[in-house]
């Protein structure tokens, strides 16, 4: 008789995987055993119909389990009467996979809602195809010991269900249930626990206009009802947030009220990883118009725990649902944090301990796909599988802005959750802590660290840590461009435009518009952007005008244009016009983020940014209100193009000449200005194709978070037959940096 040993790798545990093995061997009539170890799944099946128990396994898999490689040996057999599920086993090889965090699932939700059902409105209701997952383990094998979970004891209910092989909570490690599980309590804003029905008081307390600190699966939210200005604007205070916007929560319904949802909008917010997904909301009575000031999208998500379930049996209006923190500081994640009893009128917790926070996702649909703005919660750690296999073990540091880290073993890439800013010692501190995570979880140290060519980023370093660890440094705009060539494992060689805000360049300038060939063998730069003059540096970032008043000078001098334009801001644009005569407080860009600053700007839509990236999503917004009509791709402004010695350098200022000159409506300048970039960009890469015998395009960089322009582009490059590759599992701006700096030092260390 055939017996098979079989070892399955991938996220296999936590997932249901052992019961679905084991329902199958019994479906078959085969005999042996089913069990996890640290590498992932052992299995050994015997019997006349293995063949048909492999196959079955090759094509059929539980909802969450993703099975990244299986072996499959002869064995001799032995004599078996059943087919068991074994205790787990430990060893010093760790290669198994962590599901993500999940939305409740459908199953789960019909109990929840069901009053005669034992856990009807519970809390914390989950099974092995929902519920929490990466944010609680501690280490592996999955098992309940190595979970935050490991302190609460099954009551004989869920321990019956625990061990049953037939029932969906078989080894569903957070199981529990009212007698036994986690338990919801609601704290003042001294910290005082209150004798009240938690989820009701809380729902009361939103409909009295208060403000809630919620704990969800990977940290504390901020709510408060979303129709409410004064609350939303007290949020943007608390959190010094400035316009950035603020998310919603909302049930299916009611966002089908606000706003209709496309198909593919639906599936993407119905999905087991409930990402907020961004959407054109008209105005609406239920959406105040604070969340995000000067825009007409706002994020949605769904209530995607049964806290957030309970909360809405008291509250029949969308939620604000905001991440608890300072500006730029990491989600916070525990109900001592002193900032959360500033932030919150009230705190709705648990004892069930997060052990690694994550921020939710953040997606919005591209061409019928979606398109990451954030990865992180439901999709983290999930890897990403690389066209080549690592000899070391590779940690990439990632960016400031948009800060994750990536840790490289063999083929597969771990790229880890986002993480805030990195410009304070809050989120390089969480970043440590993340990285010792996935250290644990992966059974890993580091052998190379890849961080950013600038030399002041703070979390450079958290290198020191790893004094083992080989070094490297990795330019911001190739690692861009590697990360989007590693996530489609394109091996080719390309034409790489990156274009984004800031990122120190080879040249000690500051680079955002650039252009290189090459695969991740390396990559040369062979084109930028026009350098132009940025006054007084990072002052300038923040308020746009500056720039502004530069490009003005240099296409005018002190003509009336600049003088006119000046007069705005005096008196603190005469100082501004002197250092630009001077050349002497700040720095030379190519930066494509600043130039979109700096026009709508010039277009009066606003000259102060309270965080980066606003006044380009309001020009968008502008662009797009008039994007509908054909006949204006006919038209467009002026650029130029000089190549020589084998260099290019586009200039973007006679485009902004003529819309300071053209006397139309202001959303038909902001649409013009995004054509004329995708032109001049598309005409830059005809020569480069040309020269370089090249044709796949790939686009990286926050500029590309631009929809209206990445999909004028994409449909200009199709038509003058370029191939286009642009993010699908990564964003496009710098949280994608850490996958590019990992997976350059990584072939660098292959080719050595």
């Amino acid at each position: 008789m055939t017996r098979l040993k079989i070892k399955a790798k991938g996220i296999v545990q936590g997932v249901g995987f052992r019961p679905f093995i084991y329902k199958t061997a019994h479906h078959y009539k085969l005999t042996g055993f089913v069990k996890n170890t640290s590498s992932g799944v052992e299995i050994e099946v015997q019997g006349d119909k293995v063949d048909k128990f492999v196959d079955y396994l090759k094509e059929h898999h539980p909802p969450l389990a993703k099975i990244t490689e299986i072996k499959i040996s002869k064995i001799p057999s032995v004599p078996s009467k059943d087919f068991l599920i074994l205790e787990s086993e430990e060893d010093l090889h760790r290669d198994t996979l962590i599901s993500p965090d999940i939305a409740i699932c459908e199953d789960c939700f019909r109990e929840f809602n069901n009053p005669e059902n034992r856990r009807f409105h519970y809390p914390f209701i989950n099974c092995t195809n929902c519920g929490p997952r990466f944010t609680i383990i501690r280490d592996i094998p999955y098992d309940r010991p190595f979970t935050t979970m490991k302190d609460f004891k099954m009551c004989d209910e869920c321990w019956r269900e625990y061990t049953d092989p037939k029932d969906r909570r078989y080894h569903a490690q957070p199981v529990s249930c009212f007698q036994c599980g986690p338990q919801l309590k609601l704290l003042n804003n001294q910290g005082k626990s209150l004798d009240v029905d938690p989820a009701a008081h809380a729902g009361e307390m939103l409909n009295q206009n208060k403000i809630i600190a919620i704990k969800g699966l990977g940290g504390f939210h901020l709510a408060c009802l979303a129709d409410k200005d004064q609350l939303i604007i007290a949020i943007r205070k608390k959190k010094q947030r400035g316009n950035k916007p603020l998310a919603v929560m909302a049930s299916l319904n009611m966002i089908q009220h606000i706003t209709p949802l496309t198909e593919q909008e639906q599936a993407v917010l119905t999905s087991p990883s409930a990402p907020i997904l961004i959407l054109k909301v008209p105005p609406h009575p239920l959406i105040s118009k604070e969340l995000a000031p000067g825009l007409d999208s706002v994020g949605f998500i769904l209530p995607y725990t049964p806290v957030h379930l309970m909360l809405f049996e008291y509250v029949d209006k969308p939620l604000v649902m905001t991440s608890a923190n300072l500006s730029h500081h990491p989600i916070i994640y525990r109900q001592n944090h002193p900032d959360l009893l500033t932030l919150a009128d009230y705190i709705l917790t648990h004892d069930r301990e997060i052990n690694s926070p994550c921020d939710d996702s953040v997606v919005k649909i591209f061409n019928d796909q979606p398109y990451f703005f954030r990865r992180s919660r439901g999709y983290v750690p999930q890897p990403l599988t690389l066209s080549f296999s690592s000899p070391k073990v590779v940690l990439g540091l990632g960016p400031m802005l948009n800060n994750t880290f990536c840790m490289i073993v063999g083929d597969h890439a771990f790229p880890s959750q986002y993480l805030g800013t990195a410009d304070n010692l809050k989120t390089v501190n969480r970043e440590q802590q993340n990285i010792d995570q996935f250290c644990k979880m992966l059974s890993v140290q580091p052998q190379i660290t890849a961080v950013d060519k600038h030399p002041n980023f703070p979390n450079r370093k958290l290198a020191e840590n790893f004094p083992q660890s080989q070094l490297v440094e990795i330019q911001h705009h190739r690692a861009h461009i590697a990360s989007l060539l590693a996530e489609l494992q394109e091996d080719e060689p390309v034409i790489g435009i990156a274009m984004d805000g800031t990122g120190y360049g080879d040249d000690h300038k500051i680079w955002g518009g650039e252009f290189f060939i090459g695969s991740l063998q390396g990559l040369e730069r062979v084109g930028q952007l026009k350098y132009y003059f940025l006054p007084t540096g990072e002052a300038a970032i923040h308020q746009p005008w500056r720039y502004a008043l530069s490009l003005l000078h240099s296409l005018y001098g002190r003509g009336k244009p600049t003088v006119d334009f000046a007069d705005k801001f005096t008196p603190q644009s005469s100082t501004v016009l002197d250092i630009v005569n001077k050349q002497n407080i700040g720095v030379f860009n190519s930066s494509c983020g600043r130039l979109f600053d700096a026009v709508a700007s010039l277009l009066d839509l606003g000259h102060y940014s309270t965080y980066r990236g606003e006044l380009p999503a309001i020009l968008q917004q502008a662009a797009e209100r008039v994007s509908g009509d054909s006949k204006l791709m006919l038209n467009g402004y002026n650029y130029s193009i000089n190549f020589n010695d084998n260099y290019l350098i586009l200039d973007m200022l006679p485009a902004i000449r003529e819309i300071i000159e053209d006397s139309r409506d202001v959303c038909l300048k902001a649409f013009y200005w995004h054509l004329s970039l995708a032109k001049a960009l598309v005409d830059s890469s005809k020569i480069i194709r040309d020269h370089y015998h090249l044709n796949k395009v790939g686009l990286s960089g926050g500029v590309f978070q631009n929809t209206l322009l990445l999909e004028i582009l994409t449909d200009l490059f199709k038509n003058n037959n370029f191939e286009v590759l642009i993010h699908r599992q990564l964003p496009p701006n710098d949280s994608c940096i850490s996958l590019g700096q990992a997976v350059l030092a990584a072939k660098a260390e292959v080719r050595s």
